[in-house]
């Protein structure tokens, strides 16, 4: 068996293996994702990729958000390209990773909530159906951006109770109104967002944070998930976000009258596990 390469990206992390019959090597670099981050970024990370690859692989399947386009996929393309000559390359979406990983084979509805968020019908190998995927402006529902953008609002808004705003300063001991400033000239506004959505899991019992984080869950399974019920088919879960809110998440689905399936805040090992069971790209 030829090595391979394959990859799990967010805009905030990406998880890679490198693989052969035998043996697997892991490793992790900062986010990728052709919609929102400068190629010049992008082009540093592929480099980084390329250092930690023990050898050359044959074949790179790359799954990462932001994929869903034909411009994202021809700028991943040239990049990798650059750094990798030769190698026979497949740019996927995050969620037919998400669907792959967690479906093992059989047909499944997949949700990410991790910087951002999306869901889709997967039978188990292929993306059936999907919504657009809108964004961290406009979508991202229950996702980590959109978690610290509302603790942000609670607290410069001054609507946060004085003890989780003492706990809130204690942990950003450093944020001020310029802040605001820094955010809108980031080069990664979502991911910068979701940092501090660690912050809304840790304290999501908090009076202030309980409404927020069931609503935002209930959002996102009406304007995500509801288009599935019908199929009676199992809801699978990955995602950072995802993971440490599955109790709420499960709670919620039950509410519905949906079933929770997988979860998983890990998704390169069962990613690696379908292609060594699958050959297929």
């Amino acid at each position: 068996m030829a090595y391979k390469l394959v990859a799990d990206a967010g805009s905030s992390k990406t998880d890679w293996v490198f693989f052969g019959a035998k043996q697997s090597t892991h490793f992790e670099t900062d986010g990728i994702n052709p919609t929102t981050q400068d190629p010049s970024y992008l082009d540093t990370i592929l480099e980084k990729t390329k250092f930690n690859c023990p050898d050359l692989p044959a074949d790179i399947i790359f799954y990462g958000a932001g994929c869903n386009s034909q411009s994202a996929k021809d700028i991943l393309t040239l990049l990798f390209e650059k750094h990798f000559p030769n190698v026979h390359l497949t740019i996927q979406s995050d969620i037919l990773a998400s669907g792959r990983g967690l479906c093992e084979g059989a047909e499944g509805i997949v949700a990410i909530l991790g910087t951002g968020s999306h869901a889709a019908h997967c039978d188990g190998h292929a993306i059936v159906h999907q919504l657009p995927s809108l964004g961290y402006l406009l979508g991202d529902e229950a996702s980590g951006n959109y978690f610290g953008k509302k603790l942000l609002q609670l607290y410069f808004l001054n609507k946060m109770d004085a003890q989780l705003r003492q706990h809130f300063e204690n942990q950003y001991p450093t944020l001020n109104h310029d802040f605001i400033f820094q955010l809108y000239h980031s080069q990664k506004p979502a991911s910068k967002l979701a940092d501090f959505a660690r912050f809304a899991i840790q304290h999501k019992n908090a009076e202030s944070l309980k409404p927020i984080i069931k609503f935002g869950i209930e959002e996102f399974i009406e304007n995500r998930i509801l288009i599935y019920k019908p199929l009676q088919l199992p809801v699978h879960l990955c995602g950072s976000i995802g993971y440490y809110l599955r109790d709420e998440f499960r709670t919620s689905l039950n509410n519905y009258g949906l079933n929770f399936g997988n979860c998983s805040q890990k998704l390169i090992q069962h990613l690696l596990a379908y292609h060594l069971k699958y050959e297929t790209h």
